[in-house]
């Protein structure tokens, strides 16, 4: 790439600029006071050129701001720029403040090594893999992005095995006379929501948000049409879309948990089309699963569903 070299001159200071095959003119980042210097940079440019290691000075000038930029800094912007759920952003901020930053905060984003990150993984301990392992994820991704700002020429996530998940539970569904049981354990009030929950393949926080105007009727069929969900966040409720894209959907209730669901409905849920179906005392939203535990029912219960098999 050959390169043009034009300088113009006031009274006080000289003005200096490349023009390179581009046909773009790139100026240095500021006026010089005299002329020895303003050439320098000009001879600086040549030879960046020569090496192809050039770039626009005001890119470089970025990057070098970039350079003093520590992790706590850099994370605290990534997470502006990031289009997360509630739950989705609670989660990080909580991994970000009790996990990552209380021992990486302080770095410059290039002074965090692949040793340092292996010394911090360890650090972390085995009591909560789970936590531990979305920490390290979370971090990876964001030097992902740092990476791919040039504010760090690599990223120190270099442990194959931390971002694996820990095994998944192995849950077994509950048998229809489990079920039962459950409900039976259940106040009156929200036994329904048990079959309807199971039978169905709800959420809990697409149970508790479901309401009048998702329940639609066709002679003796019935649909749930499932289009959001609640999520407690910092101690309080947050409504979205379900957990993913393929949440959407409409659930064909099964004729015996309809009749169930029909009663229920007619005793205590309001006639208006906003009106939840399973509320509080109140009428409003339930804010709080209140399974009964598998020590005191003898089943087995899901975290986030109630399961059960028909085989």
């Amino acid at each position: 790439m050959n390169v043009i070299t034009v300088s113009a001159v006031d009274a006080f200071h000289f003005f200096f600029f490349a023009v390179y095959d581009d046909g773009e003119r790139y100026f240095a980042t500021h006026t010089y006071d005299n002329r020895t210097d303003a050439e320098g940079w000009l001879a600086n440019e040549r030879k960046l050129i020569e090496l192809g290691e050039w770039s626009p000075p005001e890119s470089r000038a970025a990057l070098k701001v970039l350079a003093g930029v520590t992790l706590r800094e850099y994370a605290e912007q990534w997470m502006k720029h990031r289009d997360l759920t509630p739950k989705t952003h609670a989660l990080y901020r909580r991994l970000l403040k009790s996990r990552i930053l209380p021992e990486l905060g302080a770095e410059t984003l290039r002074a965090v090594t692949p040793a340092k990150v292996r010394a911090w993984w360890v650090g972390l301990g085995k009591k909560t893999p789970t936590s531990n392992t979305h920490a390290y994820q979370l971090l990876k991704a964001i030097y992902n992005t740092a990476v791919e700002d040039k504010a760090a020429t690599e990223n120190p996530c270099q442990i194959n095995s931390a971002g694996k998940p820990p095994k998944p539970r192995d849950v077994q569904p509950l048998t229809p006379a489990e079920l039962e049981e459950v409900a039976e354990k259940v106040p009156e009030k929200y036994r329904p929501a048990v079959p309807v929950a199971a039978w169905c393949g709800l959420r809990f926080g697409e149970l508790i948000e479901l309401r009048r105007k998702d329940v639609h009727s066709e002679g003796d069929r019935m649909t749930l049409r499932i289009r959001r969900a609640a999520t407690i966040v910092d101690k309080g409720l947050v409504v979205g879309g379900p957990k993913t894209d393929a949440g959407i959907r409409d659930v064909t209730v099964p004729p015996h948990v309809a009749e169930i669901l029909r009663e229920h409905m007619t005793h205590h849920t309001g006639r208006g089309p906003e009106s939840f179906v399973f509320t509080t005392t109140r009428g409003s939203c339930c804010l709080r699963r209140r399974s009964p535990s598998p020590s005191r029912t003898g089943s087995r219960l899901s975290a986030s569903r109630i399961c059960v098999s028909t085989t």
